[in-house]
């Protein structure tokens, strides 16, 4: 994603690094578009190995088959 270092320092808790480390950090990211419904992280699952930042759109967090958090652009 082009300029992702500009979109993730106006989001906490990217917003409290420095701007060269956050380059870096962007530099090395990996961005993915998920189809909707697609489990991404699944508790008591294989352990994540990154964190997932929601960059556009939202993201459901489901528990027992409920949703019970929406995350929107700039959550984790």
């Amino acid at each position: 994603m082009e300029h992702l270092d500009t979109f993730l320092a106006g989001h906490p808790p990217f917003d409290g690094i420095a701007p060269d480390q956050l380059r870096e950090l962007a530099a090395a990211a990996v961005v993915c578009e998920q189809a909707p419904g697609t489990v991404v992280l699944v508790e008591d699952g294989p352990p994540a190995t990154g964190v997932w930042v929601v960059v556009t759109g939202t993201m459901d967090v489901v528990l027992l088959g409920e949703v019970i958090q929406v995350l929107g652009p700039g959550e984790l």
